[in-house]
């Protein structure tokens, strides 16, 4: 029942043991849905009853009147709610306790949701509750809990594919899909990759908001770094300061994020034509030129990875096989992100250093299979002068 929605949401660090028994005695009598639902959740594990968010007399059994006098606060609106949240959550004295950040109030207040709440009197709009729970409040970490990333993910899309109340607030309602058919999306939801982004990764949590358009490069380099420097080297970059392009987006999309390769590059319809039409350009022969040099790079690396396995299962390493092919893995990770730098300098530096690698792997591929070759020669022979010198000791004991 919302009356009691807070009953667990606020971790205040002194509430009485016997107000909890008291709580437990009087509240539990009527709302014995909500008891168990509270009894799982960590602010009752610490000690939080239901006095502590909605006041009133827990000792009252038979009275509801009674029970709900005094203190007693039902907290039925959200800005109530979210309130009575910060009463402990924004409190360092209380939070200290648990190691809690107490920024989350003033947070969200600035966000989207706050100020649609507190300024626009907005009530449709997401709230502690929403995203947490009610009762039964488990730590974001728990699979179970309403705001572990899965599921905290599936909660913000709920809502922004709700047309009615998106219209309301003149949002679009593709993101959740737009995310859902992404890189991300499938990464996070289908197959519970907890390292892909969620909502909140990119758009915040208790502050949500949209990210400017200066600082979605920042969001998205938090994760694709070595793609942020290499575009910083690129020509892209400086059309991007000019207000020509955005620097992740226009090719990336923002919701709809692709796992895209090499052949983008060259495709007739790739994403290069829409800003490069001419396929003689510059721009074009550049893009081909790095498609077809990474494309090398990466199937001479994959070549020799495979050789070096070949290697091992042989028996020509003994320790030192795992770091060859972690070194050649690092370099074919670290030269997909070249092609963001559109740069044939920048692509001839990355090709050279992974040729050089592969040469140098080769080159040793080849030393340990020449000793390879004389240890099976050796051993060849060993057991052929073995055998003969058996044979004659044989064939002397018998002359005797």
């Amino acid at each position: 029942m919302i009356p009691f929605a807070l009953s667990l949401l606020l971790a205040a660090q002194a509430a009485p043991a016997a107000r909890a028994d008291r709580s437990e005695i009087g509240c539990n009598y009527c709302h014995s849905q909500e008891a168990t639902a509270a009894a799982d959740g960590i602010h009752r594990r610490s000690g939080i009853d239901c006095l502590a968010c909605h006041g009133g007399d827990g000792r009252e059994t038979g009275d509801a009147a009674r029970a709900h006098d005094g203190d007693f606060r039902p907290l039925t609106s959200p800005q109530e709610a979210v309130l009575a949240c910060g009463e402990c959550h924004a409190d360092p004295a209380r939070m200290a306790h648990y190691g809690l950040k107490t920024d989350q109030l003033n947070l969200y207040r600035t966000s989207s949701h706050g100020s649609a709440l507190f300024e626009e009197g907005a009530e449709d709009v997401a709230t502690c509750l929403t995203c947490h729970g009610v009762h039964r409040i488990l730590p974001v970490s728990d699979p179970r809990s309403q705001a572990f990333k899965p599921r905290l993910t599936r909660t913000c899309m709920g809502c922004h594919s709700d047309r009615e109340r998106m219209s309301r607030h003149g949002i679009e309602t593709t993101a959740p899909e737009d995310y859902a058919g992404s890189v991300h999306g499938r990464l996070l939801l289908e197959e519970g990759n907890l390292a892909s982004p969620g909502c909140v990764d990119c758009h915040g949590s208790h502050g949500a908001a949209p990210p400017r358009v200066e600082a979605v490069e920042m969001v998205c380099g938090h994760c694709h770094t070595p793609e942020r420097t290499q575009f910083r080297r690129s020509p892209h970059y400086q059309a991007s300061l000019r207000g020509e392009m955005e620097e992740c987006t226009s090719c990336h999309s923002n919701h709809a994020v692709d796992d895209l390769d090499s052949s983008e590059l060259t495709a007739a319809d790739g994403l290069c034509t829409v800003c490069h039409p001419d396929p003689e350009s510059r721009a074009r022969m550049v893009a081909r030129r790095i498609s077809e040099d990474l494309d090398r790079l990466q199937a001479n690396i994959l070549e020799v990875e495979e050789e070096v396995e070949q290697a091992a299962r042989r028996g020509l390493f003994l320790r030192d096989h795992e770091g060859f092919v972690e070194e050649l893995k690092s370099i074919r990770r670290s030269s997909a992100p070249v092609s963001h730098a559109s740069s044939v300098e920048v692509l001839d530096e990355v090709v050279q250093r992974g040729n050089g690698m592969v040469h140098k792997t080769r080159r040793r591929l080849e030393v340990l299979a020449h000793r390879f070759r004389d240890l099976r020669i050796f051993a060849v022979v060993f057991t052929f002068v073995s055998l003969l010198l058996v044979g004659l000791m044989l064939a002397y004991r018998r002359e005797l």
